[in-house]
């Protein structure tokens, strides 16, 4: 289970139901796309400066592409992160139907099929939460170097409101005036296109770690608050043992994506995180915008805190003696991660506290 828990609503009702449709669909593999086609790909993105050479172009290009919408994206994710599990994991993971559910939900789990079987989904609102907030985490953390104290504090002001401007639409489609989009350098774009791109891969195992854990030890409809915690940190644990490995010739191939990779499971904790503080402020802040239309029976006690994921995961990689250097760049990412998000949440405090909001609420 990611983020916050959805109870069995009628959007989840009708994702299980078209998901046990295409429970059945084979994957196909599309061709790799010629040496030619790739350059033109990464130079309509700028990245073409930042790859391999031709040779390693040419050796088992595995662009991104659309197949259709964000299912055919994470499809292709999944099948992507099958290649670094063992043999008997790839037998039982393979087999499991995965898709995007059009809901603006930040969320994502594995669900029971009406017709017997599992399935994961992810409502749309969890990728598109995820988008927006690793761009605000790159915008924080690489934009703010380059600017004085003055203009990085108003600069932190404004990523505040937006990240509570993204955590309102998808609680409850309720928009702030204003943008919640964050404009940042062409250069920074790649940087936050490898972090979205991370924190999904982490998402993907996260939700195949679940499917492996209850075929180890079963899940048997447990609903024990400490054994829901458990269940969550060893999915963690597994997925982050596992997101460090390249899937991709090309993305994994730039060299912020290592970091990236490594700190995924870390700042995807800090952004959770930064939802969770909304959530559990959400009457304040109901009162404060002047509006009922915010959820207020979100029930997080079955599970573990953002606050307490982060400290597990970032004891594993406290811990990877493989990656050297690479793991002292990614905990040190890590932390800033935390920090910024820890940082914009008591802006919002404060905006929150002297009326800043009530003047730029609206219902969309």
């Amino acid at each position: 289970m990611l983020l916050i828990p959805v109870s069995d609503s009628d959007s989840n009702i009708r994702a299980r139901k078209r998901l046990h449709d295409v429970q059945n669909t084979d994957r196909v593999p599309l061709p790799d796309p010629t040496t030619e086609e790739a350059r033109a790909f990464l130079k309509s993105r700028g990245w073409e400066h930042l790859l391999p050479t031709d040779r390693a172009l040419n050796k088992s290009l595995q662009l991104a592409r659309d197949t259709g919408g964000m299912d055919g994206f994470l499809r292709g994710l999944a099948d992507e992160v099958l290649a670094v599990v063992t043999p008997q994991q790839k037998k039982i993971l393979s087999g499991v139907p995965i898709g995007v559910v059009d809901s603006h939900h930040p969320f994502g789990g594995v669900e029971s099929l009406p017709g017997g079987g599992r399935c994961i989904i992810f409502h749309r609102g969890l990728l598109l939460f995820i988008h927006d907030m690793s761009r605000i985490l790159v915008a924080g953390l690489m934009m703010t170097r380059e600017m004085e104290h003055d203009a990085a504090s108003r600069f932190l002001f404004t990523l505040a409101r937006k990240s509570m401007h993204v955590c309102l639409m998808f609680l409850a489609d309720y928009h702030l005036q204003g943008t919640h989009f964050v404009e940042i350098p062409s250069g920074l774009e790649i940087e936050a296109d490898l972090a979205r791109r991370a924190m999904e891969k982490f998402c993907v195992l996260h939700e195949f770690g679940h499917i492996l854990d209850d075929a180890s030890v079963g899940s048997g409809g447990v609903s024990d608050g400490s054994e829901n915690r458990r269940r969550e940190i060893r999915a963690d644990a597994w997925a982050a043992k596992l997101v460090k490995y390249r899937t991709h010739p090309i993305f994994d191939a730039i060299e912020p994506a290592t970091k990236w990779r490594l700190a995924s499971p870390c700042a995807f904790m800090a952004i959770a995180h930064f939802l969770e503080m909304v959530i559990a402020n959400i009457e304040r802040i109901s009162v404060e915008l002047g509006t009922s239309v915010l959820p207020r029976d979100i029930d997080m006690s079955k599970y573990p805190r953002a606050s307490e994921r982060y400290d597990a995961l970032r004891e594993i990689l406290r811990n990877e003696s493989t990656i050297g250097r690479d793991r002292d760049e990614a905990e040190e990412l890590s932390n800033l991660c935390w920090w910024l998000v820890k940082c914009l949440w008591e802006l919002c405090e404060r905006g929150i506290a002297v009326g800043f909001y009530r003047q730029i609420a609206r219902q969309s």
